[in-house]
């Protein structure tokens, strides 16, 4: 009977954590929508009353004070010097930023045709504090308040599958709806052509194709976490359907990120397989080498592969030249056009989380300066940066001493992060704040190491992440 009152209190922890962070998450994408009121990127529902922006986060925080409490009750929760440090961080972390939202006046940044009187309300800046504030809260939920127990991999699975499920239905939806825009994508070469008209670009249910593009590479990489969880990871080969729409949503930074991802993984997993068994190593690592080799000859040398485009005869390598160089006018030029008039208080603390979604707005485009790393400088200047590389560091640490122990985690760490970094040079895909995209990703880099560790049994690696023993 006791065995059985555990397990019911270890679902019902696990299923409060899941209503806080799904909560804090349509609250983080609602202000993403609204902050500034642009009623074109209101997706998730127009801007929230006073009342709302202040009840919400407070029940948030009463749910997840329910989780510490079951938590301590069960002892799960045993915070050590470093732990205290840690949580210390986070709170001077979230003080920095909530002077910076309720001060800071970006206006000097905003395009000249924009009304620089419309500045954000108090209402945005007390809802861009309350954002940062959960996100704080999740950070603090994946170190602190997952603990490996028979459900918690349970629990993922379950996550991993409905983030699966939602991918395939954007793209069943896409091709129900949409087939007249995958033809003329074919036909006149969509991902290639800087002047092609972005409203054939495949969108699925969402306004904007790149987010279609975004929602698919999740697909395509949570397969392979899936796999690794339920010890099948030929089921990751199933990612590989998902490539093919990251071209027809137009996303190009997509496209080439999940190329990266399942290259740097694949070299990996020859030299797993080389240790393990050096005959098949060898086959698959010539295998490997041909295939490289045999791209590499096809871009300078064969060139047999070629497409019309525009009257022109274009070979691959000229094809991957467009797609980088419309990536580069597309993206870089927000940064520039941004930063023009930017002082030396706008580079040091940066322009403030929430108030740095308005300033490329001011300037036509989607909230984000789309590119990941000026998106963390944006948001807090050279502290938050640091506090980041912070974080980074200690999942570094994490995913390394799994390295002996379950390196196939360690793989998927380092494959992500390079995909990550490329993705990160063109889209803003910041990690661990409260967004959809930021979470997942904040999950597979710091939160599935984590859960590793505590479900290997050798003490020689195995730690308390609620002790949070060893991380600082």
């Amino acid at each position: 009977m006791k065995e059985k009152l555990k397990e019911y209190y270890d679902l019902i922890y696990f299923f409060i954590i899941f209503i806080a962070i799904g909560l804090s998450l349509v609250y983080g994408q609602i202000l993403e929508a609204n902050i500034g009121e642009f009623p074109m990127f209101m997706v998730f529902g127009g801007p929230l009353p006073l009342y709302a922006i202040i009840l919400i986060p407070i029940v948030i925080t009463l749910i997840y004070a329910s989780a510490i409490y079951i938590a301590y009750k069960n002892k799960l929760l045993e915070l050590s010097r470093n732990g205290i440090i840690f949580i210390s961080i986070l709170v001077v972390m979230l003080i920095y930023m909530t002077f910076l939202i309720t001060f800071k006046d970006n206006s000097h940044l905003y395009a000249s045709w924009f009304n620089r009187l419309n500045v954000p309300s108090i209402n945005d800046r007390l809802f861009s504090i309350f954002t940062f504030y959960l996100s704080m809260l999740m950070i603090f939920a994946f170190y602190f308040l997952f603990k490996a127990t028979k459900h918690v991999k349970l629990f993922l699975e379950i996550v991993l599958i409905g983030i699966i499920l939602f991918a395939l239905s954007s793209v069943i939806y896409s091709l129900a709806t949409e087939m007249d825009k995958y033809a003329n994508f074919i036909e006149n070469g969509g991902l290639i052509d800087k002047d092609y008209n972005q409203e054939y670009w495949i969108k699925s249910f969402y306004g904007i194709g790149n987010v279609f593009g975004h929602t698919v590479y999740c697909g395509a990489i949570t397969f392979l976490y899936l796999g690794y969880m339920i010890k099948k990871p030929w089921i990751g080969l199933f990612g590989l359907i998902f490539i093919p729409f990251t071209i027809f949503s137009g996303s190009r930074a997509s496209f080439l990120s999940l190329l990266i991802f399942y290259a740097v993984y694949l070299i990996y997993l020859d030299y797993e397989i080389y240790k393990k068994n050096k005959k098949w190593g060898k086959i698959y690592f010539y295998v490997l080498l041909a295939v490289i080799l045999l791209f590499l000859l096809e871009l300078f040398a064969f060139k047999t592969i070629k497409f019309e485009h525009d009257g022109k005869i274009v070979y691959l390598k000229d094809l991957f030249g467009m797609v980088f160089e419309n990536m580069d006018e597309a993206r870089f030029s927000i940064i520039r056009k941004v930063y023009k008039n930017a002082n030396p208080i706008d580079y040091i603390f940066g322009l403030g989380y929430g108030l740095q979604f308005i300033v490329p707005r001011t300037y036509g485009y989607i909230y984000y300066m789309h590119n990941t790393f000026v998106e963390y400088f944006a948001t807090g200047g050279i502290f938050y940066l640091l506090f980041i590389l912070f974080i980074l560091a200690i999942a570094f640490k994490h995913a390394f001493k799994m390295y002996k122990v379950k390196p196939y985690v360690f793989g998927l760490f380092i494959s992500l992060v390079f995909s990550q970094i490329f993705y990160g040079m063109f889209e803003s895909i910041p990690i661990l704040v409260c967004d959809f995209f930021g979470a997942i990703f904040g999950m597979y880099l710091f939160l599935f190491p984590n859960v590793e560790h505590l479900s290997i049994k050798n003490e020689k690696y195995c730690y308390n992440i609620l002790e949070f023993r060893g991380l600082v």
